[in-house]
């Protein structure tokens, strides 16, 4: 069953190497505006393939991240908001997988619009292992034209991206884990 669900993550991860990429995150803002009927995850397919864009952030906890440092490592993102339920509810979830990869190379990192203070208050009462990065409205600029949260991605260790979804899953607590961990466990040993 192990062997048979890595082989399917990995036929997905060559799939996405080898589609020819039409846009990617600085063109995404003018190809919506175009085509405003593609919403939701469909314009991960376009995405797939590209790299993450250069950033500078700092997280909550004042460590400053750079998209240089991270090279070599698998990274997941997630764009969400403290007044979304459905955002909410996937936090246990993406504490699992940081518990789960802790001693691998993985960096899990969110961006968060709420402000500093906001987004503070709710984390002095909610567990979030991944590093958060508050006020994160240049990054959503630069990566995620589309306010329907959660956002999740995770790109491979050369930064590009190979998942995407947008929105509420149903059982999020447990969907979160079972979807993006075997995904996880293959581009930690893949060679692409």
């Amino acid at each position: 069953m192990k062997t048979a669900l890595f082989f399917s993550v990995g036929l997905l991860c060559l799939l996405v190497q080898s589609q020819a990429q039409q846009i990617c995150f600085d063109d995404i803002r003018e190809h919506l505006k175009s085509n405003p009927s593609q919403e939701g995850n469909e314009f991960f397919d376009l995405l797939k393939g590209c790299n993450y864009p250069l950033f500078d952030v700092k997280t909550v906890d004042g460590e400053v991240i750079s998209s240089g440092e991270l090279a070599n490592k698998v990274v997941v993102m997630s764009f969400w908001n403290i007044d979304h339920k459905a955002c909410i509810d996937e936090i246990p979830a993406l504490n699992q997988l940081v518990e789960k990869y802790k001693d691998d190379d993985v960096v899990f990192l969110s961006f968060n619009n709420n402000t500093k203070s906001a987004l503070s208050k709710f984390l002095s009462k909610n567990q979030c292992s991944f590093k958060v990065v508050a006020e994160s409205q240049r990054i959503n600029d630069l990566m995620m034209p589309i306010e329907d949260y959660p956002i999740n991605m995770i790109f491979n260790r050369k930064g590009k991206l190979v998942y995407g979804s947008i929105g509420a899953m149903q059982d999020a607590d447990k969907t979160i884990y079972e979807e993006l961990s075997p995904l996880i466990d293959y581009l930690l040993i893949a060679v692409f």
